[in-house]
């Protein structure tokens, strides 16, 4: 009974850890998304309005 209430604290532990490791990707994947992907919009965006642009 004490051995399956140590694995239940271990596992309860790893389980913990692991989602902080996730919870901290996931901010970091997050951060890189928007750093990337809002001048990258933003450039798009430029190049239709001067590609649509006519004299």
């Amino acid at each position: 009974m004490i051995a399956v209430h140590g694995l239940l604290l271990l596992f309860g532990w790893l389980e913990y850890k692991l989602f902080v490791i996730v919870w901290g990707f996931m901010n970091r994947a997050t951060y890189f998304y928007l750093i990337i992907r809002v001048p990258l919009i933003i450039f798009i965006n430029s190049q239709l309005v001067f590609k649509n642009v006519k004299y």
